[in-house]
């Protein structure tokens, strides 16, 4: 392993600010439409986020995963390097995830 790579350092701030965000959102819906979407909605901006938001039940937190990490980044640099974007373009996130040993149940947040 590099000894810059994401498992041989602590999570960046950017990973943790990040997945605050989405801990907020995932365990809290309803304070999360009103603190973050709240304005977009009274705008008439609103792409019904809101409204979804507002009916959702909370579900548990999630944690960072230094392999899962060490996959994305490599990822988006692979992207880099060869001006492309997308989910898919060399293997699958799940096939991604398999690769750095991570085999619990994965989603996209």
């Amino acid at each position: 392993m590099e000894a810059g790579s994401v498992a041989s350092r602590a999570f960046t701030v950017f990973q943790k600010v990040t997945l605050a965000e989405i801990n907020l959102l995932r365990t809290s819906p309803r304070e999360y439409a009103e603190s973050r979407l709240r304005d977009d909605r009274r705008a008439g901006r609103d792409n019904g986020a809101y409204q979804d938001l507002v009916g959702r039940t909370s579900v548990p937190p999630l944690r960072l995963d230094r392999r899962l990490c060490e996959a994305a980044q490599a990822y988006a640099e692979y992207l880099a390097r060869r001006d492309r974007w997308g989910h898919c373009a060399d293997r699958t996130p799940t096939e991604r995830a398999h690769a750095v040993g991570y085999t619990a149940y994965g989603g996209e947040n």
